[in-house]
């Protein structure tokens, strides 16, 4: 099943290559490189999965799941970082991080981790405006 798929991260070229190679595997894949723009995005369409970098300039890619999950509390959130330790994987699905990735991305392992979280069922806090 294809999913809409938006990856945010500050590199340009990392952008460039998740993207295409998530286009090839059937995705509706939509790009950001920054919080601002991911924001944008996200108040524009709704996204199935967010592909974040822990990283980036301003905001980390923790804070800007919990953003993103505002406009759309049913987007899954994977982190992916070289910078990963015990204690920000703790608060990174603390904050409502589906899986922590850690770079070099194992493209094979994202592709299962994209079905595997995809077709888990959610489920709504309450308060949550979406409904089952």
């Amino acid at each position: 099943m294809p999913w809409k798929i938006l990856v945010v991260d500050d590199y340009v070229d990392t952008c460039a290559n998740l993207s295409d190679i998530l286009t090839d595997f059937g995705h509706e894949v939509c790009t950001a490189h920054n919080a601002r723009d991911a924001l944008q995005r996200a108040d524009e369409q709704r996204f199935d999965i967010v592909l974040l970098d822990l990283q980036m300039p301003g905001i980390d890619g923790v804070d800007l799941s919990r953003e993103l999950k505002r406009p759309a509390p049913i987007a899954i959130a994977i982190l992916n970082t070289g910078f990963a330790d015990s204690e920000m994987e703790h608060r990174a699905t603390r904050s409502g991080v589906s899986r922590v990735l850690r770079k070099p991305l194992d493209i094979e392992m994202l592709m299962r981790l994209i079905q595997c979280v995809a077709e888990q069922p959610m489920l709504l806090r309450r308060g949550d405006e979406v409904a089952f």
